[in-house]
């Protein structure tokens, strides 16, 4: 029975692919810099890139809403143009 080689490169961490695995990663890392198993030098930065990634997946959601909305408004502008007209 053989066994992979364990990759000393790999990230053992949660990915950033969701908001859900950012907080995991986030609450990871937390976990690990409190039990003293997390370099000091890296995790303000590591945290860091969590609140950076968090904040731009809300950033594209208000994106998205607010093009949304626009759409929503520019529909009943056109309603309401049409019942002054008849």
């Amino acid at each position: 029975m053989s066994t992979k080689p364990v990759d000393p490169h790999a990230d053992p961490s949660p990915p950033m692919d969701t908001v859900e695995n950012i907080l995991r990663r986030h609450q990871w890392i937390s976990d690990r810099f409190d039990a003293g198993t997390y370099p000091k030098g890296f995790a303000f930065a590591a945290i860091k890139a969590c609140d950076s990634a968090l904040k731009a997946i809300e950033a594209g959601a208000t994106i998205r809403r607010v093009k949304e909305l626009e759409a929503e408004c520019e529909s009943l502008r056109k309603q309401l143009a049409g019942r002054r007209v008849a």
